[in-house]
């Protein structure tokens, strides 16, 4: 019967032992807190989805892919204490925006999840290529060593 004990405790030595193993493969996966600091859209092209990480003010690159506004909003972020995510994403008309459901670190990597959010059934829209973006303030303490920005689509 002392046999069994030992087996017993092997048995829990191994599933311990593969536990400790498996907690650094979730732990790659977090949640990341964030919170909306700017949204909306602008007229012209995107080639794709696309998804950046800010840990400093960029004011020419917020022009760029922002209205105005909002541009100022980004540039106005305390980046010693924040980074922003932005992601971008192309529409065929006006009316559609970007809304994030989600930030996770995932390796090297900050996982934007978003949806595309089409205008209201019956509302009238220009007939324009526009660029709808969510821009999120996440705490730089949570993005140490992320490396990029993923835009992911959720559905």
């Amino acid at each position: 019967m002392g046999r069994g004990y030992v087996a017993v405790a092997a048995a829990a030595a191994a599933a311990l032992a593969a536990a400790a193993v498996a907690a650094p493969a979730t732990a790659r996966s977090a949640d990341v807190s964030w919170s909306v600091i700017a949204s909306g859209s602008r007229p012209g092209t995107a080639e794709s989805v696309s998804a950046y990480l800010f840990r400093s003010a960029a004011p020419a690159r917020f022009s760029e892919l922002l209205a105005v506004r909002d541009a100022t909003r980004l540039a106005g972020v305390d980046y010693s204490r924040y980074a922003v995510a932005l992601v971008v994403a192309p529409f065929p008309t006006c009316g559609w925006s970007v809304r994030v459901r989600g930030a996770e670190r995932s390796g090297v990597r900050l996982r934007v999840s978003f949806i595309a959010q089409p205008p209201p059934t019956g509302s009238l829209v220009c007939e324009a290529l526009t660029r709808g973006y969510a821009a999120v303030r996440v705490p730089r303490t949570q993005i140490r060593g992320l490396v990029r920005a993923l835009a992911v689509r959720a559905q």
